[in-house]
């Protein structure tokens, strides 16, 4: 327990790494994720035959995604301005201040939202990279280095079809989500070679610990790829890049403060992972004024911020839930 915790009515704002007064509140966040490809991906895996198989795997979550879905950089920026310090935090969570009432983003959450696992990480990823000569790589590129491949290449070979073993629509697919949907990586760049090796082995690439290293990679690029001020004077707005899954965060924000996007977004059915529980569909106005109006309501007791997320019981038996403790020392 924190010691901050022993005490009463703490405003959790005078812990805030950056104060108040020298934010930069408008931001360009660029993320490489396209959300509306995955219904290009489903299409091709139906008339393939292998959306069953797709929808038993680790990506089912992704299966018939709101892919009109808008990434809000104005949610992630206003609340990557309000992380505060506190003690006792364990360097894998992130703490927020939102209307002096702190609230956690950590492993935990993540998995709730996501449900996508934790556990030990495969050696793949450290191992240095040969293609299989059984492989995609090979069968697909045999001329090309895995450093001169673009995601684009890979994509637009699977949109091609034409697939020549019977499991290579699906590992393409499963290699294209993984690649741009949770390591964020853009169209235009290349790729991750050790996925090619990974998805040969579908079996290897189901029990991959989706969440662990998912997360590491977006807890990363939030601490580090997050700007507060602008170097360019005059200039009103913020810009960086994150890699991951920063629309975490966003879920995150949604599930505790549910108030957060009225107007903006809704909730969809209830269901889990909880990522399939929402949608942004309009463009966020003014919005550091609503989430300034919320803290106010906040601090009157009007609305309340969730301190953590909890499983409910059925969260507590899915297959994505075990190991989600596991320690997170290891890992990219």
């Amino acid at each position: 327990m924190s010691v901050f915790d022993w005490k009463e009515n703490i405003d959790y704002d005078q812990f805030l790494k950056v104060q108040r007064n020298k934010w930069t509140q408008e931001a360009l966040i660029n993320v490489g994720c396209r959300l509306k490809y995955i219904s290009n991906i489903e299409d091709i895996l139906r008339n393939e035959g292998k959306n069953a198989d797709f929808m038993a795997g680790c990506f089912k979550q992704f299966g018939q995604f709101p892919t009109n879905w808008l990434f809000s950089a104005q949610i992630v920026h206003s609340l990557l301005l309000r992380e505060i310090q506190i003690d006792g935090a364990s360097e894998n969570e992130l703490w927020f201040s939102v209307g002096g009432k702190k609230a956690r983003f950590g492993q935990r959450e993540f998995c709730l939202v996501i449900g996508l696992r934790f556990g030990k990480i495969s050696e793949i990823i450290n191992t240095p990279y040969v293609a299989n000569e059984n492989g995609i790589h090979k069968r697909y590129w045999p001329d090309k280095e895995a450093g001169d491949l673009k995601l684009s290449t890979v994509y637009d070979r699977f949109i091609a079809g034409n697939f020549l073993e019977a499991d290579d629509s699906l590992k393409m697919a499963l290699f294209l989500i993984a690649n741009n949907v949770l390591f964020g990586q853009p169209f235009d760049k290349k790729v991750t070679p050790w996925l090619f090796n990974l998805v040969d082995d579908l079996e290897a690439f189901n029990g991959f610990a989706w969440g662990h290293y998912v997360f590491k990679m977006t807890l990363h690029y939030l601490r580090h790829g997050f700007r507060s001020r602008n170097s360019k004077k005059g200039y009103g707005k913020v810009r960086y890049r994150l890699y991951g899954f920063p629309w975490a965060v966003e879920v995150w924000a949604m599930e505790v403060m549910d108030k957060l996007i009225n107007g903006f977004g809704m909730r969809l059915q209830d269901t889990l992972p909880r990522i399939r529980r929402w949608t942004m569909h309009k463009r966020l106005r003014n919005f550091v004024q609503t989430i300034l109006d919320l803290e106010a309501s906040i601090r009157s007791e009007k609305d309340d911020v969730k301190e953590v997320l909890e499983a409910t019981d059925d969260e507590a038996q899915a297959d994505y839930w075990v190991g989600v403790d596991y320690n997170l020392t290891e890992g990219p």
